[in-house]
């Protein structure tokens, strides 16, 4: 079973991925367009659980005080904007439920064999023999 999550935007629904997967409480559904629920389970997340921030920015964040995703979300993104980058700046908007990263809407088609077997069978004889 897949988990199911509603958010808002793609970062929060990253997030409400990682929960419905993470806490069995929850069987794999996290609504997250509840403020209430948003903000709690923002409260309980690590900022380095946050989709696209990495062990560098932990760490400067953390400096700073960012302890939980809860804390950067309260953040000013104009001063995140300015410390750090427009990308960061985006994430605390996403946080606030503010879309700024888009869903991905259909999966990229795939454009050459992947199974083994067909790639195997491509290859001419005289390939195989040297492998």
């Amino acid at each position: 079973m897949r988990p199911l999550r509603a958010s808002s935007t793609k970062t929060l629904a990253k997030l409400a991925n990682r929960a419905a997967k993470r806490y069995r409480s929850t069987q794999g559904v996290v609504d997250l367009t509840d403020p209430h629920r948003q903000k709690k389970l923002l409260a309980l997340t690590d900022v380095s659980d946050v989709w696209g921030v990495g062990p560098r920015l932990v760490k400067q964040l953390r400096d700073m005080g960012i302890q939980t995703a809860l804390d950067l979300a309260q953040s000013d993104p104009a001063q995140i904007h300015s410390q750090f980058s427009v990308v960061l700046a985006r994430t605390v908007r996403e946080l606030n439920g503010e879309p700024c990263i888009e869903f991905e809407t259909a999966q990229p088609e795939q454009t050459g064999p992947t199974d083994y077997w067909t790639i195997y069978g491509a290859m001419g004889s005289s390939t195989r023999r040297r492998a």
